[in-house]
């Protein structure tokens, strides 16, 4: 009573306790006969252990309003730790294993059954290629005045492959980075890039200048604007920095490189809110597993017109621009000026009749919801999902709400909620993971933990990145 009392939670600073009776209880006496004891804890939860001359008796008082659905799954833990005990008397406490076999079975399994068979020969490169024969004259990209058909498209990133090839001798395995403003011209350049085997780095020309060392360090070729051509005094090494000039000479005859599934296709770095940021190395066989995914799970192929949002530097603007092109639908590229107003953008959205958008949170939260009455999906992602705005938007469309850090190309889990739904809880979880992937929650000693037990997260299967630019790539046990 009196640690609680110095407490701002009073009574609610301890909800669970254990006691263990201090005194050897003996046989029951036979003078005594009838004996009830009833007594009423005001703790959710006390564990009782009685010891007794050659046993011990244990009691589970709980609050059924609270644990009435869990409590079972508790006790058999509690067995299966006093077992281990008893049958593995030399292991150390952090190797026991509590968990019943039916419940790592679930946890495995049952809660990974992802499996899906995707085409082991293709890459987002070779079902973009494939798109064009299918919609070769569909508006593929739209920026400002600016729109480009499907075959428009394949022609200019074909001719910007051969110059980088020609001209530049960029090959297969090259890094090229990109520090272009917003425009066609950046999916040329990524386009462009891939198409010869080459990596794609990303890079923010607002960065600092330390940042922007970094990622340049390894590259072969920076394409840039010309006006940044005279403020590069961070980037060094044997590279150069090109004009985006384009002719149709010999777009038509250009062969794509021949990719593996574990090439890498490019190159994003961490914020570093953890450390040093670091350079992900993601393969096409990543980034292809995420695309077929999401173009099928988001429902890409019921739109007409998808925005693209992110900043480049962000690994979510692959997402926008390989679900859109694998289906033959409009990306609409956002202005800075639209995507840093949310008036702008909700008159955007209207005008353009787009069906489908990913937002940070963040911006979500400053939108007026009644204005998105044609997107037929909101995908949010980056930070915890806005209850309350997810809860108006529901009335005219379908919320998901995605999660992957940059390591696991893109996305990792995704949780969907379907328009018209009543959201009734007061979170809204990350959801379960997409096609051949695994999640599983550990405690400290990597031990699984049961469901309703804090651990920490990981991740494992096909999206998963190659490793860390100059560092020790993951194993693919890890």
């Amino acid at each position: 009573a009196e640690v609680q009392s110095l407490s701002p939670l009073g009574k609610d600073l301890l909800s669970n306790i254990i006691i263990f009776e201090n005194y050897v209880k003996n046989e029951p006496n036979e003078n005594f006969e009838n004996i009830k004891v009833f007594d009423q804890s005001n703790y959710n939860f006390t564990l009782v252990v009685e010891p007794y001359e050659d046993y011990l008796h244990i009691d589970f008082e709980y609050n059924a309003s609270v644990y009435s659905s869990y409590i079972k799954v508790l006790v058999s833990h509690f067995k299966n730790t006093l077992n281990q005990f008893k049958t593995h008397i030399n292991t150390p406490l952090s190797e026991i294993d509590y968990l019943t076999f039916e419940a790592r079975e679930e946890l495995l399994k049952h809660f990974n059954s992802t499996l899906v068979l995707y085409p082991e020969d293709k890459t987002i490169v070779s079902l973009f290629e494939d798109q064009i024969s299918l919609t070769p004259d569909s508006t593929a990209v739209v920026f400002e005045d600016i729109r480009l058909s499907y075959a428009e498209l394949n022609a200019k990133a074909s001719c910007l492959a051969h110059q980088l090839k020609d001209t530049y001798g960029i090959k297969k395995g090259d890094q090229v980075g990109v520090m272009l403003n917003r425009g066609e011209n950046q999916i040329i350049s990524i386009l462009g890039i891939l198409k010869l085997g080459a990596i794609y780095v990303p890079i923010d020309a607002n960065l600092p200048k330390s940042r922007k060392e970094v990622m340049t360090s390894g590259l072969s070729l920076l394409i840039t604007e010309s006006y940044y051509f005279f403020d590069l005094d961070f980037y060094s090494g044997n590279s150069f920095s090109i004009d985006l000039e384009f002719t149709d000479e010999d777009a038509s005859d250009f062969k794509s490189e021949v990719l593996g599934k574990d090439d890498i296709a490019y190159i994003i770095y961490t914020s570093g809110s953890t450390g040093e940021p670091k350079g992900v190395l993601n393969t096409h066989r990543g980034i292809l597993n995420t695309m077929l995914f999401q173009k099928d799970f988001f429902e890409v192929p019921s739109c007409e017109n998808v925005a693209q949002f992110a900043s480049f530097s962000f690994d979510a603007s692959i997402s926008e621009i390989f679900m859109t092109l694998l289906c033959g639908k409009s990306l609409h590229i956002l202005s800075d000026s639209v995507r840093k107003d949310a008036y702008a953008f909700e008159e955007y959205v209207e005008k353009h009749s787009i069906d489908l958008v990913t937002l940070p949170p963040a911006f979500f939260s400053l939108l007026n919801v009644n204005k998105l009455q044609k997107l037929k999906g909101l995908i949010t992602a980056g930070e915890s999902a806005v209850i309350v705005k997810t809860k108006e938007y529901l009335k005219y469309g379908t919320f998901y709400n995605a999660y992957g850090p940059t390591e696991t190309s893109i996305c990792a889990t995704v949780y969907k909620i379907e328009k018209g739904s009543e959201l009734k809880s007061s979170a809204i979880p990350i959801g379960k993971p997409i096609a051949n992937t695994q999640i599983y929650i550990l405690d400290s000693h990597g031990h699984l933990v049961p469901i309703g037990v804090v651990g920490e997260l990981y991740i494992s299967g096909s999206g998963l990145a190659r490793g860390y630019l100059n560092l020790e790539e993951l194993t693919e046990d890890k």
